[in-house]
């Protein structure tokens, strides 16, 4: 639960003893002070969407999302450069494999699992079929390999 100060500041010894329930300030606050490599936490799989950094690149993200959108229509090698979060994200993948299935060897390991993604890039380049997850390209997922193996 957050506490919030009645008076003084965070730096005045007797802020302690005032304080009161709800308020955006949190009880840790109080008694400790986060270093400055604790202020820049990004995103991580373990905490994502943390950290002072993170909310200031987030407007950033979505202006590189759009470009990123829009170059995997007219350049075949766009996710070649682009970052995880793009690699990772199936709304610019998806039309980047079908421009050219061999990007899928870009794509994040999670997309490569993705039985619509795999087969939009094997549609277009029957050779991408190498760059699936291992479960792709397994008896488990019989219809995609005899896809792949259709294509050639």
């Amino acid at each position: 639960m957050f506490r919030k100060i009645v008076g003084g500041t965070l730096s005045d010894p007797a802020v302690k003893g005032r304080i009161t329930e709800s308020s955006p300030i949190r009880p840790d606050a109080l008694t400790s002070q986060p270093s400055t490599k604790e202020k820049l936490i990004t995103e991580t799989p373990e905490a994502p969407a943390q950290g002072v950094l993170s909310t200031l690149l987030r407007p950033f993200k979505a202006v590189i999302k759009w470009y990123y959108l829009h170059t995997v229509s007219t350049d075949p090698e766009a996710l070649r450069s682009a970052p995880q979060f793009i690699c990772a994200d199936p709304e610019v993948v998806l039309p980047a494999v079908k421009r050219n299935g061999l990007q899928l060897k870009y794509a994040s390991d999670d997309l490569k699992k993705d039985k619509k993604l795999v087969l939009a890039a094997i549609e277009n380049e029957p050779f991408s079929f190498q760059y699936a997850a291992p479960e792709m390209r397994s008896e488990k997922n019989r219809d995609v390999v005899l896809f792949a193996v259709s294509q050639r």
